[in-house]
C-alpha cells in the first residue's frame, strides 16, 4: 500500500511545480525548455525557490516571441525572476543581443558580463559594452559606463546610451564621439536612425577634417551619401580661413561645402575677408565661389604698427577665389655642352657649387616671376610658358640668329601658390582714397595685377579716369601704376566749374602712397590744362594743346592732388587763353562726361555688415577625442 503511493508522492512535487510555474509565467510572459530541469541545490536561496534549468535552455516571450538562448538558467520563486549563464543570446526581430551573463526581473533582462554585445542585423549595426539594461516588452535597451557602436565605417562611442530595436534608433548620451575615415566628430548627444540612415548630433558640435575643424550647435549626417549638414552658428576652421554661416553642407569624401546665409571668411593670406549669403567652397578651401549678396574686405596690416590699415570694400554680383600649386623658375644654369635639357629642384642644387659654375653676381633665392621672364627675355632670348598642367618650361625662342654654341640648360624652379580673384558683373571699390566701378574684375598674385574689364571708370582723390581696361600694378601691396586702354581720358576738377583734361590712345600712371603721382600719355594726347602762377594760386589761364605724347606731375597741396607740371614731348600744337575768354567749345575734349553721381560715396553705402572677430586662437585649443572607450572595449574583444 505504501508503495503504491510512492509515484504518487513523487509526482506530486512536478505537478505543485507545473501549476506553479504556469501561474509564474501569467506575470513574467515567459516560457521556457531545456533538456534538464530540477531543483537548485540549494533549493532555496535567501527565502526564495531555485530551480535550475540546464541544456539547451531557451525562454520565449508569449508576447511578442522574443527568445532568450543560454548554457544554464536559475529560475526564483515566487518573486519570479530568472539568471541566466554562459553564451547568453537574446533575440528579438533584428536585435541580437550576447553576454555572458543576466538578470530578468520581469521587466529589464540586466546584462551583465566582460563584454556585453548586441547586434542590429536589419542594418548591420554592433553595440559593444559592458551593461546593458533591456527592456523585452518594448525591444529598447540603456547602457551605461561606456559603449562603442560599429556600422559599415563609421564608429560611434559615448559613456550612455539608449537603443530602441523596433524602430532602429540609437540615442548617445554624454562624451559622444564618431569617426570614419573622413572626419571625427564629437557633441553631447547624438541620434542614429538606423532605418532611415541619418544621424543627428546636438550641442557642442565639433567636427575635424584633416586639420580642419568644424563648429555648430546641431546637424545631420548621412553615412550613405557622405554628407553632413551643419545649422545653427556655424563655424569653420583651416590654417588660412575662417569660416561662419548659418548653415553648411559638407561632404566628407571630397571635402566641399555649401554655405548658406550671413556667410563671413577670413583668409588672412590674402588679408581678405568676404561676405555672402551663399557660397560654395571646394579642393579644401582652395576655391571659394559666392554667388549672393558678394562682399569682400581687403586689408593691410603696417608692419610698423602690427594694425590693419585701409580697409578697401569690393561688392559684385558673383565674387569667386581660386588658389592652385604651380611651379615657377627662379634660376638658370647656362653651359657650353651638348644641347639637352634637364629639370631640376631648388632643393637639389648647392648653391655654393652653382657661384662657382656660372658667372654672374648672385642667386637671388626669393627673385620675383617678373625678375625671371625680363631677365630670360633680355639676356638669352627666352620665353617663359607657363602652362594649364602646372609645369614650367622654357622654349628657345627663334631670334635674328640662334644661340652660338650648344648649351646645357639647367632650370631651378620652386613650388608656389599662386592666388586668383574673379568678381564680374556691377563690381564697386571703395577705398578711402580710391573708388572704382567696372563690368568685371580679375586679380593674379603671381605678379600682382589686376585687371578691370568694360569701360570701368576709377576715382582717386579729385581725379577721374576712364578706359577701355585698366590694368593696376602692385607691389607690397600697394598700387605701382597702372596702364588705361582706349578710350582712355583722365578728368581732373580744379574748382566747381573748371576741369583739366586728359585724353589720349593710352596711357601710364604712376602711383606714389596710393596718389597719382605721374600721368604719360601715349599716341595723339589731348589736353585742357588750367593753369597757376602757383599750384595754391587760383586759375589764370587755360593751355589747350594737342601732342603725340604728354607728361603731367602731380603734387599734393593741402590733402589734393593737384597738377604741378605739364610736358609735351614731341612737338606739341597749343593755345593759352586768359580763363574768362575761353571759346565754349573749347572747354571740353570730347567723350567729356562725369560720373559723380555713381560714385561709391563711403564703405557702408556699399557694406552693412558685422564684421565677426576671429575665434583662431581659442578653436585650435580644442583637441581631438582619444576613443578611450572603443579601445577599452576592444581590449576586452582582444582577449
Amino acid at each position: 500500500m505504501k508503495l503504491r503511493l510512492l509515484p504518487v508522492l513523487f509526482i506530486f512535487p512536478l505537478f505543485a511545480y507545473s501549476q506553479e510555474n504556469n501561474k509564474n509565467q501569467n506575470i513574467i510572459h515567459l516560457g521556457f525548455q531545456a533538456d534538464f530541469m530540477r531543483p537548485a541545490y540549494p533549493s532555496y536561496l535567501n527565502g526564495r525557490q531555485v530551480h535550475k534549468h540546464e541544456g539547451n535552455v531557451i525562454y520565449t516571450h508569449k508576447t511578442n516571441g522574443a527568445t532568450i538562448t543560454c548554457d544554464s538558467a536559475y529560475h526564483y520563486f515566487p518573486n519570479d525572476t530568472v539568471e541566466f549563464f554562459g553564451n547568453v543570446v537574446i533575440r528579438h526581430e533584428s536585435t541580437v543581443l550576447y553576454s555572458e551573463k543576466i538578470f530578468y526581473d520581469g521587466t529589464y533582462a540586466k546584462v551583465r558580463g566582460r563584454l556585453v554585445k548586441m547586434n542590429n542585423t536589419e542594418r548591420n549595426a554592433t553595440l559593444k559594452t559592458q551593461f546593458i539594461d533591456y527592456n523585452i516588452d518594448k525591444n529598447t535597451g540603456t547602457y551605461a559606463q561606456g559603449g562603442t557602436l560599429a556600422r559599415g565605417r563609421d564608429t560611434i562611442e559615448s559613456i550612455n546610451g539608449i537603443f530602441e530595436g523596433n524602430t532602429g534608433i540609437f540615442t548617445f548620451i554624454n562624451d559622444v564621439a564618431m569617426k570614419n575615415d573622413s572626419i571625427i566628430l564629437v557633441c553631447d548627444t547624438m541620434v542614429y536612425d538606423t532605418h532611415n540612415d541619418i544621424t543627428t548630433f546636438k550641442k557642442n558640435t565639433k567636427t575635424w577634417n584633416g586639420n580642419n575643424i568644424m563648429i555648430s550647435d546641431f546637424g545631420t549626417y548621412k553615412p550613405n551619401e557622405n554628407e553632413i549638414y551643419f545649422y545653427s552658428n556655424v563655424y569653420m576652421l583651416s590654417e588660412e580661413q575662417e569660416v561662419w554661416a548659418d548653415s553648411v553642407r559638407y561632404d566628407s569624401n571630397t571635402k566641399n561645402a555649401v554655405l548658406f546665409r550671413n556667410i563671413q571668411m577670413i583668409d588672412t593670406a590674402q588679408q581678405a575677408i568676404i561676405f555672402g549669403d551663399k557660397a560654395q567652397i571646394a579642393d579644401n578651401y582652395q576655391t571659394v565661389f559666392v554667388t549672393e549678396n558678394p562682399a569682400a574686405l581687403y586689408y593691410a596690416v603696417s608692419e610698423e604698427s602690427n594694425r590693419s590699415g585701409d580697409t578697401a570694400c569690393l561688392v559684385a554680383d558673383t565674387i569667386c577665389t581660386f588658389m592652385e600649386n604651380i611651379k615657377i623658375v627662379v634660376d638658370t644654369i647656362w653651359q657650353k655642352d651638348t644641347v639637352s635639357q634637364k629639370n631640376i629642384t631648388s632643393d637639389s642644387l648647392n648653391i655654393t657649387s652653382i657661384n662657382d659654375t656660372i658667372k654672374r653676381d648672385s642667386i637671388e633665392q626669393n627673385i620675383t616671376a617678373d625678375t625671371v621672364i625680363n631677365e630670360y627675355i633680355d639676356k638669352n632670348r627666352i620665353k617663359l610658358n607657363i602652362k594649364k598642367n602646372k609645369s614650367a618650361e622654357l622654349d628657345i625662342a627663334a631670334g635674328e640668329k640662334n644661340i652660338q654654341d650648344s648649351l646645357l640648360q639647367i632650370l631651378i624652379t620652386r613650388d608656389t601658390v599662386v592666388r586668383n580673384m574673379f568678381a564680374y558683373h556691377n563690381v564697386k571699390i571703395y577705398k578711402q582714397d580710391f573708388q572704382a566701378l567696372c563690368d568685371s574684375l580679375v586679380y593674379h598674385s603671381m605678379d600682382s595685377t589686376t585687371y578691370m574689364y568694360h569701360l570701368p571708370v576709377l576715382w582717386n582723390d579729385s581725379t577721374q579716369i576712364t578706359s577701355g581696361i585698366a590694368t593696376f600694378y602692385s607691389r607690397n601691396r600697394q598700387i605701382d601704376y597702372a596702364e588705361f586702354s582706349p578710350p582712355a581720358m583722365v578728368i581732373m576738377r580744379e574748382d566747381s566749374v573748371h576741369f583739366s583734361q586728359l585724353k589720349g590712345k593710352s596711357m601710364k600712371a604712376f602711383f606714389k602712397n596710393s596718389q597719382i603721382d605721374r600721368i604719360n600719355v601715349l599716341g595723339n594726347g589731348q589736353s585742357i590744362y588750367y593753369i597757376r602762377e602757383k599750384p595754391e594760386k587760383p586759375i589764370s589761364a587755360v593751355e589747350i594743346s594737342e601732342c603725340a605724347n604728354i607728361m603731367i606731375d602731380m603734387i599734393l597741396i593741402n590733402g589734393k592732388n593737384k597738377i604741378n607740371r605739364v610736358a609735351y614731348l614731341m612737338k606739341p600744337v597749343s593755345n593759352t587763353y586768359p580763363v574768362n575768354k575761353i571759346p565754349e567749345d573749347s572747354k571740353e575734349l570730347k567723350g567729356f562726361a562725369l560720373h559723380d553721381d555713381i560714385r561709391p560715396k563711403s564703405k557702408n553705402e556699399l557694406f552693412g555688415r558685422y564684421v565677426r572677430k576671429s575665434q583662431r586662437q581659442i578653436s585650435q585649443t580644442f583637441e581631438k577625442p582619444s576613443f578611450k572607450i572603443t579601445s577599452r572595449i576592444n581590449k576586452i574583444t582582444e582577449k
